[in-house]
């Protein structure tokens, strides 16, 4: 089913044409800035804008972490530009998949992207709020949520003058507990949740999952290097299941001497952790 307001397939022989900019917004988006980048996996490319966030290794690393099935419902919440369900349409893990997206510039690039790639008729993208799952969507309908929600706190730190980086950084749009109640709704009992996050933000997020039923069962917590803290934790839940969780071994990015390690290799080869 396709939910999202504005229907029609955009091409992407110019970058930048055919983009629609919510009046909000407009002041702080130049469609000039767009750019189709690799995704170094059968030719696909991505549709980003360089002036805003580019998708990152978080995104790689949760795309990776995720286990999914071919067969399973996937949605993607807090899409962006649409990295993490890309990924999965090009490596074929899944026939197809749901992303959501609060700003319609963005749902915009993913349908350019979509056009390019030929799998517009594999995803369907949703112009939303999460607040308005329920609104929106039937209650369990999907076995698999991925999310790489707003890291910081609403008022903590120095706000961005651009409100939609701000909005990818702080939770001005949407809170964790907003992510869990979202999530929980989406999923079947059994389904399961995978999300990436800070770790300073760690306990407010195992509260808000075990608050909405979603009980966390795996943490994966990433370093840059084997003398530095973790600066980023994996982290999957799973809808209405009994208490356990297990602390895998943590994930680092890079050898002493500045190259990737065997595991970090892995994953931007876009393989599984």
């Amino acid at each position: 089913m396709s939910l999202h307001k504005n229907d029609d397939k955009l091409t992407v022989n110019t970058i930048g044409e055919n983009t629609k900019i919510n009046k909000k917004t407009e002041n702080y988006i130049d469609i000039n800035a767009e750019r189709m980048d690799e995704l170094n996996i059968n030719g696909w490319k991505i549709c980003q804008n360089s002036k805003l966030f580019r998708f990152g290794i978080d995104a790689v690393l949760l795309a990776g972490f995720a286990s999914v099935l071919r067969t399973d419902r996937v949605i993607d919440l807090c899409s962006g530009s649409g990295i993490i369900p890309f990924l999965y349409l090009a490596r074929a893990d899944v026939e197809n998949i749901t992303a959501v997206e609060y700003f319609e510039y963005f749902c915009q690039l993913m349908k350019k992207t979509a056009a390019f790639n030929g799998c517009s008729d594999n995803i369907d993208i949703v112009n939303a709020d999460i607040k308005a799952v329920p609104d929106i969507f039937k209650r369990s309908e999907f076995d698999v949520v991925t999310v790489n929600p707003p890291y910081e706190k609403n008022g903590h730190g120095i706000d961005c003058p651009n409100p939609v980086k701000n909005a990818a950084r702080r939770e001005t749009l949407c809170d964790i507990d907003d992510v869990a109640r979202a999530a929980a709704y989406l999923l079947k009992p059994g389904g399961r949740l995978y999300m990436i996050h800070r770790p300073g933000r760690i306990c407010d997020v195992l509260c808000a999952l075990r608050k909405n039923s979603l009980e966390p069962r795996t943490l994966k917590f990433v370093q840059s290097r084997a003398y530095e803290a973790p600066n980023l934790v994996l982290i999957s839940a799973v809808k209405d299941a009994p208490p356990y969780l297990r602390v895998e071994q943590n994930l680092i990015i890079y050898n002493a001497d500045g190259s990737y390690t065997k595991q970090s290799s892995k994953i931007y080869d876009y393989g599984e952790l």
